[in-house]
């Protein structure tokens, strides 16, 4: 009796890093009910492809219309930050519609997808590959990523005192790497002689090999946030006019510090041009939340933290974290 032949499935994703990595429980979710599963992406940056190349959950990646035969599908799925649901008009693919209403996560909108097609465990952690790459860093050294997507309503998300953030942790005998592109944050002038400046210098997949050296993360709400998130590491997350419930990365490692203001969050608003739910965010309001909630030894502590992460580990161009042994697994039992 010839085997069944298995459902096949398109998930389209938004552009971003963090868009791609939100976007992979829901694809964990769907390739557990057997389907095979292409992802249809437009990268703003074209390296975000990388991040799900190889993974055994993703059968190939689209990055153009003409490549799409929809009736070649099961399923078409539209995520929620897919910035081309208007291609799918009249077609019968399933889309999450933007409702200013809801306050789910992000993620959890896009489980609605999984849900409905019958998925009833847990949603998945997210996914992210690296290259492997090692480095030598000294010990206790954090991460820190002071930029954000280029596009004007991304750049005002960028907390200004990273710097200042940066001559405290060095103070306290604590390593500091930054992380991004060339154009992330203030120019190397700025920032302390002993900072390790590692923007411009790697691609994404190193990049993401860097943050699983360090022992902590600090970053604006950015993919690189999110990135720092997926591959282990804990993560604090720096949030202005965006919100932390709606797009704070949905692990346990990872924590959202905000300024306490009854305007934000706006959702990035134009007009708001004094910013100040990060200017008043000061740098040691933000170190003291490192001390609570990343540097102490107690469950929750840093020291926990990594002994978790270390354990999920990566090889060489490989993902990272449990949902890659997750996906694993599941592919294992459908041989």
């Amino acid at each position: 009796m010839a085997a069944r032949q298995a459902r096949q499935a398109l998930i389209c994703i938004g552009r971003g890093i963090g868009d791609v990595i939100q976007t992979t429980p829901l694809i964990q979710a769907i390739y557990s009910l057997g389907y095979d599963i292409d992802v249809w992406l437009v990268p703003d940056y074209p390296e975000t492809i990388r991040l799900l190349a190889g993974w055994p959950a993703v059968r190939g990646i689209i990055t153009s219309s003409s490549e799409i035969g929809l009736e070649n599908y099961d399923e078409v799925i539209a995520t929620l930050l897919f910035p081309y649901a208007h291609f799918f008009y009249r077609r019968p693919v399933r889309v999450v519609r933007y409702d200013r209403q809801d306050k789910r996560h992000r993620t959890e909108c896009d489980m609605v997808h999984a849900r409905a097609l019958g998925y009833r465990g847990p949603t998945p952690p997210t996914y992210a590959r690296t290259s492997g790459r090692r480095f030598s860093l000294p010990p206790r050294t954090v991460a820190l990523h002071p930029g954000s997507s280029p596009q004007p309503w991304n750049r005002r998300k960028r907390w200004p005192y990273f710097p200042a953030l940066a001559a405290l942790l060095l103070d306290r005998g604590f390593g500091v790497a930054l992380v991004g592109t060339e154009h992330d944050g203030p120019p190397s002038r700025a920032w302390p002689d002993e900072v390790m400046d590692f923007r411009g210098g790697l691609d994404l997949l190193d990049t993401g090999a860097l943050l699983g050296h360090c022992d902590a993360a600090v970053s604006n709400d950015s993919g690189i946030a999110h990135y720092a998130a997926a591959v282990g590491v804990p993560t604090l997350v720096i949030f202005g006019p965006t919100s932390e419930r709606l797009y704070a990365p949905p692990v346990p490692n990872a924590w959202p510090i905000s300024a306490d203001l009854h305007c934000r969050p706006c959702g990035n608003l134009p007009s708001c041009h004094d910013r100040r739910c990060l200017t008043e965010l000061r740098p040691e309001a933000v170190m003291r939340e490192l001390d609570a909630r990343l540097m102490g030894d107690g469950p929750s502590g840093l020291a926990s933290l990594r002994v978790c992460a270390k354990a999920s580990g990566s090889g060489e161009g490989s993902g990272t974290g449990l949902a890659a042994s997750t996906v694993q697994a599941i592919a294992r039992g459908r041989r």
